[in-house]
């Protein structure tokens, strides 16, 4: 009977790693904490347990006038005013200084290095938009790299063939591609890449549902986050000026964490921005006030999690009721900035529980008296 012939397979842990080492194959020691970065956005920050992984992909959608722009101009922002550099691609040639200023979002801003801060790119297709991620990916400078939308990409051969000839499935087979040659790039940056899209209906499915275009490697294998958008609510004052948006938005999935928390309170996260040319403010009945109720650090009198009476934090008193207690949080006071240093310290530090939806919370507070 004639000998088995082929590759000599390895008969120990020690050869089975020199042989990987030589085919270029890298075991790596130990697996690293995922890095992530606070977007000072608290009501962005919860979903996210904490900020925006590094190196990893964030695909933000939703229909038009949501406010996805708006939402992440206002994380560039905070970005910038760490020092921490901005790439921002406008493909949807919707880009506004005018409302980028209103939003405070400084795009003259430098560095302590004498470079720009926020960098504004525009391209003329897909492929240079691809090559031109690589490439910012691999000078690991920006820390926050915007693409504007995925919708607006033209792919050559889209833009070379004529109207009336059907291109099927070409931006899912551009993407799948372009998904494949900027992960080795983005796991060796310092960036975290946003991407920005418009929903649409697919047809094909049972209900329709809403769905992000692009094809499965963007809508499903490659973002870590995905997070849809509804509708934004926009007040405008008699001046004309812009002066509260309301954006709503929940986590679809997430690949970063063991789990997604959700806030029993409501079912939409809330972001509620006050713009002023300088800053803004968050509207904290909606906002501050909802996350320390959710992560547990207003207590009732009895030293329980505060459910409706008198609110206490560290000992001192905050009001009695919802509505003393959301006003508490509106003046800016000394104890309200504890509170508000606690709540960014545990959502850094990781040592933190959130209810899950539907948890209630028992309480004795009801027996005590209103004071």
């Amino acid at each position: 009977m004639a000998e088995k012939t082929g590759r000599a397979h390895p008969v120990s842990y020690e050869a089975l790693m020199k042989e990987i080492a030589k085919i270029g194959i890298e075991r790596i020691p130990y697996v690293q904490p995922l890095k992530v970065r606070p977007t000072g956005i608290i009501s962005l920050d919860l979903p996210l347990h904490g900020g925006l992984p590094v190196g990893r992909v964030v695909l933000w959608y939703g229909m038009e006038g949501s406010g996805k722009s708006s939402t992440w101009m206002l994380v560039a922002r905070e970005f910038i005013k760490r020092g921490l550099p901005v790439l921002w691609i406008d493909a949807e040639r919707t880009f506004v200084r005018d409302y980028a200023e209103l939003l405070a979002l400084d795009v003259d801003a430098v560095g302590d290095d004498g470079k720009p801060l926020f960098d504004l790119l525009k391209a003329n297709s897909a492929e240079a938009v691809l090559d031109m991620l690589i490439m910012a990916m691999e000078t690991r400078r920006h820390k926050l790299i915007v693409l504007d939308t995925l919708a607006k990409l033209v792919p050559l051969t889209e833009a070379a063939a004529s109207l009336s000839k059907d291109q099927m499935g070409i931006h899912a087979r551009l993407y799948s591609r372009g998904t494949r040659v900027w992960s080795e790039a983005l796991d060796t940056s310092d960036a975290t890449l946003v991407i920005l899209n418009q929903e649409r209906i697919d047809m094909g499915s049972y209900g329709a549902p809403k769905i992000s275009g692009g094809g499965k490697a963007i809508s499903g294998h490659e973002p870590t986050i995905t997070g849809y958008m509804g509708r934004a609510e926009r007040q405008v004052s008699k001046a004309g000026e812009l002066q509260k948006l309301i954006f709503r938005f929940n986590i679809k999935k997430s690949k970063a964490f063991a789990f997604v928390p959700k806030i029993s309170i409501a079912d939409y996260f809330q972001i509620h921005i006050a713009c002023s040319a300088d800053h803004y403010e968050i509207d904290y009945p909606y906002e501050l006030f909802l996350a320390a109720q959710s992560l547990g650090i207003l207590q009732g009198k009895d030293g329980k999690p505060w459910t409706k009476l008198v609110a206490y934090y560290d000992g001192e008193s905050l009001g009695n009721g919802k509505e003393q207690v959301q006003a508490f949080f509106v003046e800016k006071t000394p104890l309200r900035d504890r509170i508000e240093a606690d709540i960014h310290q545990r959502m850094e530090s990781g040592q933190w529980q959130m209810p899950s939806q539907g948890e209630t919370r028992e309480s004795e507070e009801s027996k005590d008296d209103a004071e």
